[in-house]
């Protein structure tokens, strides 16, 4: 009897993280831009663990710094043309 009370208790965890999961996925779409796709400038790897990725979507461009336990998305304005100046 415990066998199943455990067994059903995993069941219906999964089947929460599962549907969470789905709906995640799907909010998501909803909100990404659909005018361009998804673009990699250019990548730099600044040392063994921290990489900077430079990505452009629908003419917004943005840096994302990708460490070892963790990432950040920084986005840079102007147009997609012009040459960001640091």
């Amino acid at each position: 009897m415990e066998f199943v009370r455990e067994f059903a208790a995993v069941l219906v965890v999964l089947g929460i993280l599962g549907v969470s999961l789905y709906w995640l996925r799907h909010e998501q779409a909803r909100r990404l831009p659909t005018s361009g796709p998804l673009r990699a400038v250019a990548k730099v790897r600044l040392s063994e663990n921290l990489v900077l990725h430079l990505i452009e979507c629908a003419g917004v461009r943005c840096l994302i710094t990708e460490q070892k336990a963790s990432c950040s998305v920084l986005q840079l304005h102007g147009a997609a043309g012009e040459q960001e100046r640091c």
